[in-house]
């Protein structure tokens, strides 16, 4: 996690990125929001963008990103969530109960 971060996203709860870095130790210092699944593709988006600190986005906006030929120059960094349940066993168990428990049901 870098010391400050730019933000860009377009995701349904650009706070929730927010507050993931916050978590994390990392300072944002500006953000760019676009709304829930733009493409990113607008020609003038990178001149919105600082250099010289790492740009944070989400691995679902990466992947629209990577593409584009401008962004040469810019330090991107890619959230990766992972969600952990513990403890983990309890967690498998009470499942794989819902699981069957919702099975049999649909079943009558």
């Amino acid at each position: 996690v870098p010391e400050e971060a730019f933000v860009l996203c377009a995701v349904g709860n650009p706070k929730g990125v927010l507050a993931s870095l916050d978590l994390a130790g990392a300072k944002v210092t500006g953000s760019l929001f676009r709304p829930d699944h733009d493409p990113l593709t607008d020609g003038n988006l990178v001149s919105d963008l600082p250099k010289g600190i790492p740009i944070v986005t989400t691995l679902k906006d990466w992947v629209k990103l990577k593409e584009r030929q401008d962004l040469g120059g810019f330090d991107f960094r890619v959230l990766d969530y992972r969600i952990e349940v513990e403890p983990r066993e309890l967690f498998c168990d009470w499942l794989v109960t819902q699981l069957h428990g919702k099975e049999k049901q649909s079943h009558h």
